[in-house]
């Protein structure tokens, strides 16, 4: 028995180096270790019939299956070691009185339950616990009123965006976009129908963008388009294929757009730059009468 136990000590401690190099194996080195504890109480309950409390130790193998599996897998174990109860004492290595032999399985199973309605409990704690951090990681990333990025997360994945387009050489281009006019619509129609407008502009610019381009709102109506792998003139064809569809979009209340289209053809990778520039365009749009797009070369 001394040198099982040392056996076991070992693989232990070898599982628990996997365990820390790589969590992939978790659940399979957790199992490992359930049954080689299994295998040696049960030597130990057939080979030194004078441990009357051996089989005791059925009970913390089983606790520990709850803890390192979950609640379905626990009860798994627990089986697992009744039946071995049960061949021990039909085998005759169990000699103790039924009673005794009825309160060690009333143990296991008590055991079974309490830790059946412990882990799932942690569990649906854990899955409440997930949902609220998902709710609050949505609260802070994005925008309330359009569910696209806000100032905030768009600032954040964008750098991370230019910082690969950089280590990549990869051109990127960015699109400016304001609403035109916009408070003479909420003094016109009144906030919610403003609100209605932000939303369909958000839609039609949506579909009308890649998949892996990055679309944020940055002010109050104004949003702002991060795109890689874009030359100019795709990039100002995007722009103005947007604002040719909010000017002809009949749900939008007599609603147009300014945009603003900078590329990064001198190697700028900071995004306030490319911003600001982008900006610069979107402001000369605004001077030549509004709905219009217009480019800056930086």
């Amino acid at each position: 028995m001394c040198v099982l136990n040392f056996v076991y000590v070992f693989l232990a401690l070898l599982g628990i180096k996997l365990l820390r190099e790589d969590k992939k194996y978790y659940t399979l080195i957790s199992y490992l270790v359930i049954v080689a504890l299994e295998f040696i109480v049960t030597l130990d309950v057939v080979y030194v019939p004078m441990d009357v409390f051996s089989p005791i130790w059925y009970l913390p193998i089983i606790v520990g299956s709850y803890i390192a599996l979950d609640a379905k897998k626990g009860i798994v174990v627990s089986g697992f070691s009744l039946i071995l109860l049960c061949m021990l004492y039909f085998f005759g290595y169990l000699d103790r009185n039924l009673q005794s032999i009825n309160t060690l399985f009333a143990a296991i199973m008590d055991i079974s339950v309490i830790g059946y309605i412990t882990v799932s409990r942690l569990e649906q704690y854990n899955s409440e616990n997930l949902k609220i951090q998902s709710q609050l990681n949505e609260l802070a990333n994005i925008d309330y009123l359009t569910k696209i990025y806000n100032r905030r997360a768009f600032y954040k994945l964008a750098q991370k965006l230019l910082s690969f387009a950089q280590r990549k050489h990869i051109k990127v281009c960015v699109i400016m976009i304001d609403v035109d006019y916009f408070k003479k619509i909420n003094d016109t129609y009144g906030h919610k129908e403003g609100d209605e407008t932000l939303r369909n502009i958000v839609k039609i610019v949506s579909s009308s963008i890649r998949e892996g381009d990055l679309f944020g709102r940055i002010g109050g109506e104004e949003f702002a388009l991060l795109a890689l792998n874009c030359d100019e003139d795709e990039c100002f064809c995007v722009a103005e294929k947007i604002r040719q569809r909010v000017a002809e979009n009949i749900q939008i209340t007599k609603t147009t757009i300014s945009a603003g289209v900078c590329c990064n053809n001198c190697k700028i990778y900071e995004l306030d730059e490319l911003l600001k520039i982008a900006d610069k365009a979107l402001y000369k749009a605004k001077e030549d009468g509004r709905n219009t797009t217009r480019w800056i070369s930086c």
